[in-house]
């Protein structure tokens, strides 16, 4: 491999058309974080493995050429993993949408991103093996998102006086989380939600799968966009198939 070239494993979290034929890949990766490659003549391929490196949710090592002021160009793939149970059932392929768009919005772009990396990672291998995760799991990966950001909201303490919180409650984005309700407005919620909120976080999501859910369902989603400062596109798509 020459001094130019560069080989990256990442997850393929989408892209978009570019010319006639060529493609560009947004991908997540443990070393660049949130980044973008350019595939060539992609859409013009007749090899179907080729095609099937880019599409959404597969873990692939791609082999880079690299050029100074332009996006690095894909010369080859190796698939790590390609989810398969995912793309037949829907529920499943909008989880894995939503997933991976978290963890690639809330990684740095191209910095380090080992952990949000590998958080995505096995929330594509859970939706492979579970044909529905529900929204416990979500949590429990929304929960470690924004902690492996580094955005983790206050859940079980006061995000103004530090001290343990006790009903009535509010969870207020710029505050940076609970704060006990006369510290002002926010989103009403139990304290003992935001406990098994924080149970989340520490817990593996697989053994969050059919277990009762925090209310409110969207809580930390909410949380997270507002951190972005933007909507998370297959959030929508995720609702809908989830009410």
């Amino acid at each position: 491999m020459s001094s130019r070239e560069q080989k990256w494993t990442a997850i393929v979290c989408g892209g978009v058309d570019y010319g006639d034929n060529d493609r560009i890949i947004r991908l997540l990766s443990p070393t660049e974080g949130r980044c973008a490659i350019l595939a060539r003549g992609i859409r013009a391929s007749k090899k179907s493995a080729k095609r099937a490196l880019f599409e959404h949710g597969t873990v692939a090592e791609f082999t880079l050429r690299l050029s100074k002021g332009n996006l690095p160009t894909f010369r080859e793939g190796q698939p790590i993993f390609s989810p398969k149970s995912i793309r037949t059932n829907l529920d499943a392929l909008a989880a894995m949408t939503y997933g991976v768009e978290l963890c690639s919005e809330l990684a740095p772009e191209h910095h380090e991103a080992q952990r949000l990396f590998q958080l995505a990672k096995v929330w594509l291998e859970l939706l492979e093996t579970e044909s529905s995760v529900g929204h416990s799991a979500r949590q429990a990966l929304e929960a470690k998102a924004l902690t492996f950001a580094g955005f983790a909201p206050s859940l079980i303490r006061c995000a103004v006086s530090g001290e343990p919180i006790e009903d009535p409650v509010v969870f207020h984005h710029e505050t940076g989380g609970a704060t006990g309700a006369r510290h002002g407005r926010g989103v009403a919620v139990a304290a003992a939600e935001l406990k098994r909120l924080e149970a989340f976080r520490r817990t593996p999501m697989a053994s969050c799968v059919g277990v009762r859910p925090c209310q409110p369902l969207w809580l930390l989603s909410d949380f997270a966009q507002w951190r972005l400062g933007k909507g998370l596109k297959s959030r929508a798509w995720l609702e809908e198939i989830s009410a």
